[in-house]
């Protein structure tokens, strides 16, 4: 995100990537809690859940909204809001 943290726009949120694992979801909030806050921080409301398991997408739905929904009840920012499709 640096040198220019004003340009992104949009963001991809998974807990990790790998070659040959490809997107991993998050198990719970602290796996994606300071990347979230700092997405937030830098005005980022914009975010992709890109996985391919159906479960795990909604699974992933549900801990990025309670994980935003901690970080709004410690510092009031406006959280995006995230809808299955």
């Amino acid at each position: 995100m640096t040198p220019h943290p004003e340009k992104v726009v949009g963001a991809q949120v998974c807990h990790l990537e790998g070659k040959g694992r490809g997107h991993v979801p998050p198990v719970r909030c602290e796996d994606i809690a300071s990347r979230a806050g700092l997405l937030l921080e830098i005005g980022c409301m914009w975010w992709t859940l890109e996985l391919h398991d159906p479960a795990g997408l909604l699974e992933t739905r549900d801990i990025v909204s309670r994980c935003l929904a901690d970080i709004s009840n410690s510092d009031p920012v406006q959280a995006p809001v995230l809808k299955a499709s």
